[in-house]
Order: structure tokens, then C-alpha cells, then sequence
């Protein structure tokens, strides 16, 4: 994935208005359509209050979407706390840390087949510049389909390279 390049550009609640993926060489084109299908931090985004915080206070928000792969049609579900940790200042910049902890079910359409979840995340936002920084975030999910059960762990580390 090393030099692939992924644009998105969110509203002012952290909904993920467009993704525009640009392949690096030897990428698989599959593999490009699903990141900018399902988003850069797993179809999530970083659901920001309607409303002013404090440092210490938390808000919810919630998704639901389908997504298709090679075990068919899944309807997923998370439900997300966020907590406004700290705003540190970066030279003229103010820098929001936000935390999150993520419950997720996922259940598969016309097929005996669920999943539960849960996650942490960790997010650095330039409030003056207005655009992410940083995110990273850790799932972990147990899977049953039929009589097999498994379980899955990923992490996603989300930079900033430049300025845009």
C-alpha cells in the first residue's frame, strides 16, 4: 500500500463527504475500490458533537452501512463514545486529542453468520487548519458463521504527510 494516495474531504461533523484513491504501483485495484468504498477508518468517521466541548466531556454517535466481500452481504453497526482529552497548542496551531471506545455488530444478510466487536481509537485534530492530522485505531472482532468461529485484530494508523 506504500504510495498509495487517499483524499477524502469531510463536513464540519466529521462525515466523510468524498474519497478519491490513487493506486501506487502494483496495487491491487480491488483492494484501491474497498478503501474508497468503505473509508479510511473502516467506513467510520470521526463523528464530531453538533455542539461546543470542554476538555474531559464525551459525546456519542452511531453508524450502520453494508458492505460486500467474499463472505457475501454484511450489515454493520457501531456505536461510538468520543472524549475530548486535551487541546495542546502547536506553534500558532491549536490540536485537539480525542479518544474513542467503538462497540460494533455485524451480521450477514440471508446467512447464519454475526460478529461482535469492540475498538479504541485515537485521533489529532488541527482545529485551526481544520483537517486531521492523526488517527489510529484498534479492532478487535469475534466471528461466528454456521459451526466455525474465529476472531480478527487490525490497526489502522492514519498520517498526514503534507500540507493539502
Amino acid at each position: 500500500m506504500r504510495g498509495t494516495v487517499i483524499r477524502q474531504t469531510w463536513d464540519s461533523l466529521g462525515h466523510v463527504d468524498s474519497t478519491e484513491v490513487i493506486p501506487a504501483a502494483g496495487v491491487n485495484a480491488g483492494m484501491a475500490e474497498r478503501l474508497r468504498s468503505e473509508g479510511l477508518l473502516g467506513g467510520g468517521s470521526l463523528g464530531m458533537p453538533d455542539r461546543a466541548v470542554r476538555v474531559g466531556e464525551s459525546w456519542s454517535d452511531s453508524t450502520s452501512r453494508t458492505v460486500s466481500d467474499a463472505a457475501g452481504k454484511r450489515t454493520l453497526r457501531a456505536w461510538v463514545t468520543y472524549r475530548l482529552d486535551s487541546v495542546e497548542h502547536n506553534g500558532a496551531h491549536r490540536v485537539a486529542v480525542v479518544s474513542s471506545q467503538m462497540t460494533i455488530s455485524a451480521d450477514a444478510l440471508g446467512a447464519s453468520a454475526s460478529g461482535k466487536g469492540r475498538g479504541a481509537g485515537s485521533y489529532r485534530l488541527d482545529l485551526d487548519a481544520g483537517q486531521l492530522l492523526a488517527a489510529s485505531t484498534d479492532v478487535t472482532m469475534d466471528i461466528s458463521a454456521n459451526t466455525v468461529k474465529g476472531s480478527s485484530r487490525a490497526h489502522t494508523a492514519i498520517d498526514l504527510l503534507g500540507p493539502q
